[in-house]
């Protein structure tokens, strides 16, 4: 708690003569992050400083120097900005892009596992960020949910360069184990060289993470989870919920492979596979495709059509031998010539029947395709969308399409229940033989769930306007406290990461600074010096004088008290001094004895 105010002390003033500290937002083992506001450039930055306990640490200043140089290199929507470096003597900072949003480590706490859809939409989104960062020689390390930003909307942003692999190729590992454990790649599992298939190794182990709410490896310490990465193959995402798309299941199993020229070839291959199932769920991938990576592109894919979608190699094949070829002349002998012309009129007559029988065939499936109907819209709205209502919607010759699904949170409809469709019911629609047409739903998301927001530290009032922004109403409860500044919170109920419905009350606990807190004075008498201490430390009292006296305790023995006993009084504050004994004992009895 120390750290975090001193951090505290910061805030309202001015760092390196332009950014005004306005809150503290994150206190981690290597640096502290502030959020402050650029003086120049007018607009929020997050300002990460690192800890003055590791300004003499070289792998901490190298792994914040490597950041800064990292992100500098980058610039893609899905990645964290940077704007500014500073390296001194005294302060060493990188001021970013201000992100307000959350991580997906804490958004998922509650969440898994999520929807096909959703962990689609976040992959992509990471992989885009991941191909830019490629493309300029530089491979993260460290993917995992952790280091992954989840902003208002669902949009995603890559932070956290610390370990990254810069194109200068000067990175060393020492032979030690770089990345975390749970989402670590077979060769840093080795410490072996380290290229751009490994992000798309972790980041497989995240998908699988996000679509069946577990890891594929999962052990009671580290060296085992370790050992997995390297040695077992993870069972299939399909083993823990089937409801997975078969070409999503073989997609993640692909970037888990062992061997990095076995997964897939680029973050745009996997970027690539990952649209398709995102726009066709029903898209799997050629099993018979055996060709290594570099030879083709990860999957031939199938598109449920039965028609592959092959993707062309080059070959080469050997060219023929060329061969010196003897002609030999020769008279041949006449043959009678009416063979011949039969032999013509028969094949004419053949051809013919052939061609006039498919075009028979073709007329009259044209005459049948040419006649139209006329069918009626069926009312949709309020029915549960489901696959058998889709199903059954074929037969009426209803298309509906996954891009033309849109869900809206509404509490005035319980989930997948449909709320508007287009066109309408009772709309006419003209059609031919097997044609099908297209209806666009809106479908009930039921409650909307909002994510309780982290707000320790933050002033009370930027606090409530967080609060009311997400639509959820609040309850301001003051409480004493020795750790948090006046005016900032404490801590909400619920906690930061819990879930609520829109008009939930938060209670915020915020602080009024150090107060007093009373006890009862304990009675010490009779007890040892050593007890006595013990007693007023543990009441949050402060040990006073301590005086001795000639007595016929045993030495160490409390005799008296400064301080009435059962007498209220204010903890850290009140002095209570002590009179312990000198044992001296008491001969007069036998002096008495002895003269009568």
């Amino acid at each position: 708690m120390e750290s975090v105010t001193k951090y505290l002390a910061l805030i309202g003033k001015v760092v390196d003569g332009r950014y005004t500290v306005r809150e503290v937002i994150g206190i981690g083992g290597m640096a502290i992050v502030l959020k402050a506001y650029d003086n120049i450039m007018n607009r929020d930055v997050a300002l990460k400083i690192l800890n003055d306990e590791l300004h003499s640490d070289e792998d901490a200043i190298r792994r914040f120097v490597n950041e800064s140089k990292a992100v500098a290199m980058l610039s893609e929507p899905h990645i964290v900005s940077i704007y500014d470096v500073a390296f001194t003597d005294t302060l060493q900072y990188i001021a970013m892009e201000f992100v307000d949003g959350t991580t997906l480590k804490d958004y998922m706490k509650n969440k898994l596992p999520l929807s096909v859809q959703e962990a689609l939409h976040y992959t992509e989104q990471i992989l885009m960020g991941l191909e830019h960062a490629h493309e300029k020689g530089i491979v993260h390390q460290d993917i995992k949910p952790q280091n992954i930003l989840l902003l208002d909307g669902g949009h995603i942003k890559v932070a956290d360069f610390g370990i990254a692999k810069l194109p200068t190729g000067n990175e060393t590992t020492n032979g030690q184990i770089i990345g975390t454990i749970n989402y670590i790649s077979p060769e840093q599992v080795s410490a072996e060289p380290t290229d751009f298939h490994t992000d798309l190794y972790s980041l497989g182990v995240m998908l699988y993470e996000m679509i069946t709410g577990k890891l594929p490896f999962i052990a009671d310490n580290p060296k085992e989870v370790a050992r997995m990465h390297k040695e077992v193959q993870p069972l299939p995402p399909s083993h823990w919920n089937t409801s997975i798309p078969h070409g999503l299941n073989q997609l993640i199993l692909k970037a888990l492979q062992k061997k990095q020229s076995d997964r897939f070839r680029s973050a745009h291959s996997m970027l690539r596979a990952v649209q398709m199932i995102k726009n066709n769920p029903d898209a799997v991938f050629d099993p018979s495709d055996q060709t290594k990576p570099e030879e083709n592109t990860a999957f031939a894919p199938t598109m449920g059509t039965g028609l592959e979608a092959t993707v062309p190699t080059e070959t080469t094949t050997s060219k023929p031998e060329t061969r010196k070829v003897m002609k030999k002349i020769y008279k041949r002998p006449r043959r009678p010539f009416f063979p011949v012309i039969f032999g013509v009129f028969v094949s004419f007559f053949i051809v013919a029947g052939i061609l006039g029988l498919r075009f028979a065939m073709f007329y009259f499936n044209f005459k049948s395709n040419s006649v139209s109907e006329t069918l009626t819209v069926p009312d949709l709205v309020g029915q549960v969308y489901s696959a058998a209502l889709k199903e059954s919607l074929q037969g009426e010759h209803v298309a509906i399409k996954s891009a033309n699904i849109q869900y809206d949170y509404n509490s005035a409809y319980p989930v997948n229940t449909i709320i508007e469709q287009s066109p309408v019911a009772g709309s006419v629609k003209k059609i031919s033989g097997n044609q099908y047409y297209e209806i666009k739903l809106i479908v009930s998301g039921g409650h909307k769930s909002i994510q309780m927001p982290d707000l320790s530290i933050t002033p009370v009032t930027d606090a409530k306007k967080k609060i009311e922004s997400l639509q959820l109403q609040y309850k301001e409860v003051g409480e004493y406290n020795d750790s948090v500044i006046a005016g900032y919170v404490i801590r909400t109920e619920p906690a930061s990461g819990s879930y609520l419905n829109e008009d939930e009350e938060v209670i915020i606990y915020v602080s009024k600074g150090q107060g007093l807190s009373y006890t009862e004075m304990p009675n010490l008498v009779g007890r040892t010096l050593s007890e006595a201490k013990n007693q007023l430390q543990k009441e949050e009292l402060v040990v006073g004088k301590i005086t001795r006296k000639p007595s016929d305790q045993p030495n160490n023995t409390v005799i008296s008290q400064s301080v009435t006993v059962g007498q209220e009084v204010v903890k850290k504050y009140t002095v209570v001094d002590i009179v312990v004994s000198i044992y001296m004992p008491d001969y007069s009895d036998n002096i008495n004895a002895n003269n009568p």
